[in-house]
């Protein structure tokens, strides 16, 4: 009877320790999911940045370890591409100093990812790493401590049940008995460490939260760091854009005179300039054309400023000269006479009388911008001088207005509407343009005073390669011809300008 009762007390005792057993491992469970979730996360961000993790024991690296990090960086690669470049070119061209401020831009931009990486490491991968290696590390051996005295006290348990099944003597039931509670009480303690070290990590949430918060403060500053050094480098860029001279066909004539710091169009003076040199008795000057190929070299020659005075022989043909004139005013992308101007000037041609015109359009010209207005002043001056050799060129007024007028003035167009193109409007504005031009040539002294200087920025001595014969000259011709205009010539060949009255 009393064996049966201790039975059923030792059954009872088991009961009890199993359910409060169960309790603890139910909230140790709880806990240990939360430390693992926190373990794998660090290791991931540990994990995701491995140039970060790798650059040197002390965290922020010696100088020599930081050289050879910023080296192998992609964007230091860049720049050592970006300077052999520039080392091939003249140090006057543009391209060569924007090659070589992207190239030095480069090279700041790796060091500030090094010193971004590096005060990474130091701020953040660190103290993850410190964690995992420390906190984590102690956890998992509490854990197994946790677990061989859980084994432990699992065989004593068992031993002392098969002491009592096998009514074995009272003395060992009562050591066997005793071991186990001292295991018991073990396993008691070492639960608490392992779940005590386990809230610690838990409560040690900010910290964790604030090395993100460091490594997101980190990438700000990088950012801003590199935002300097390229809004800097793109300071410079403009500034090489800016100061480098444009006679880009295309681009507009106040942008054009701004960068170079001109009065009159690079193209236009060159283009007149060599006219009035060797083109005015040309026939059919400005009417004549050519061929496309030798208006696209000269063209994109000029753009490319591989073509400067003295030109060579093969850019001294003045239809191909005359050609380039035309195709730099079409090209513009405001017409000379400006597009505010347009209706104006075509309703001029209603006008039935010559002085009604002349004195509207006189009104009008004093509304141009101050750069539309000196470049048309030249322009027409010397196109009234090719008017003046018409007799040998056949370029009268008339003539020079028909081909001249479509690449001065000219209607907005509205490329974005379907509606159809209105030809006999465009015929209508066409033939009053010619008027307008026409006068403009014929009666420049009407419309303008002074005279102009031709060279501004040329020197006639140097506008052709040396060699060149002057017997290839249409003004020759017209020297050898006519004695009495040799003295005009001559005077313009000195001081660069004709007088109406020497002409």
């Amino acid at each position: 009877m009393k064996r049966q009762f201790a039975k059923i007390k030792i059954a009872a005792e088991n009961l009890s320790r199993s359910t409060k057993s169960d309790c603890k491992d139910s909230e140790l469970e709880t806990i240990e999911r939360q430390v693992d979730r926190y373990r794998d996360t660090i290791e991931k961000i540990v994990r995701k940045l491995p140039a970060l993790s790798g650059g040197g024991g002390n965290g922020s690296g010696s100088s020599e370890e930081q050289d050879k990090r910023t080296k192998k960086n992609s964007h230091y690669k860049i720049a050592q591409a970006l300077d052999e470049s520039a080392k091939e070119l003249p140090k006057d061209m543009p391209l060569q100093k924007v090659l070589a401020n992207c190239g030095e831009l480069e090279k700041t931009m790796a060091e500030c990812i090094i010193e971004s990486e590096l005060e990474t490491e130091t701020k953040v991968v660190r103290r993850l790493k410190n964690i995992l290696d420390k906190e984590i590390q102690e956890i998992s051996t509490l854990k197994r401590n946790v677990s061989r005295t859980l084994q432990e006290y699992t065989s004593l348990k068992r031993s002392h049940e098969a002491a009592i099944r096998l009514e074995e003597p009272a003395a060992k039931v009562n050591h066997i008995k005793s071991q186990q509670e001292e295991c018991e009480l073990k396993l008691e303690k070492e639960r608490d460490a392992w779940a005590a070290q386990m809230l610690e990590l838990i409560a040690k949430e900010d910290e964790i939260v604030s090395c993100i918060r460091d490594y997101v403060l980190n990438q700000r500053n990088y950012h801003e760091r590199a935002l300097q050094h390229v809004n800097a480098s793109l300071a410079r860029i403009q500034d090489t854009i800016q100061g480098t001279e444009k006679s880009r066909f295309g681009t507009s004539l106040k942008e054009h005179l701004t960068s170079t710091s001109r009065e009159i169009s690079y193209i236009v003076e060159l283009c007149c300039c060599c006219l009035l040199e060797h083109g005015l008795e040309e026939e059919g000057l400005l009417r004549v054309g050519c061929a496309s190929t030798k208006l696209r070299r000269m063209k994109h020659a000029l753009e490319a400023q591989h073509v400067k005075t003295p030109l060579p022989l093969d850019y001294q043909d003045p239809h191909v000269i005359g050609s380039i004139l035309k195709l730099y005013l079409r090209e513009l992308p405001e017409p000379l006479l400006t597009y505010g101007l347009y209706k104006d000037f075509i309703r001029i041609a209603e006008r039935h009388s010559e002085a009604e015109r002349k004195t509207e359009i006189k009104a009008i010209l004093s509304k141009l911008p101050k750069e539309n207005y000196a470049n048309l002043r030249y322009l027409t001056r010397f196109l009234s001088h090719v008017q003046q050799r018409s007799v040998h060129n056949k370029m009268s007024s008339q003539n020079l207005a028909i081909v001249m007028s479509p690449n001065m003035l000219w209607p907005r167009i509205d490329k974005s509407s379907n509606a159809p193109a209105d030809y006999i409007g465009q015929v209508n504005s066409s033939s009053a343009a010619n008027i307008i031009v026409e006068l403009l040539i014929s009666q420049w002294d009407y419309f303008f005073s002074g005279e102009v200087e031709f060279y501004l920025t040329l020197q006639r001595q140097k506008l052709f390669v040396e060699g060149k014969s002057k017997s290839n000259s249409s003004n020759e011709n017209l020297d050898r011809n006519d004695s009495g205009k040799h003295t005009a010539q001559s005077k313009f060949y000195e001081t660069g300008h004709y007088t109406v009255f020497d002409l």
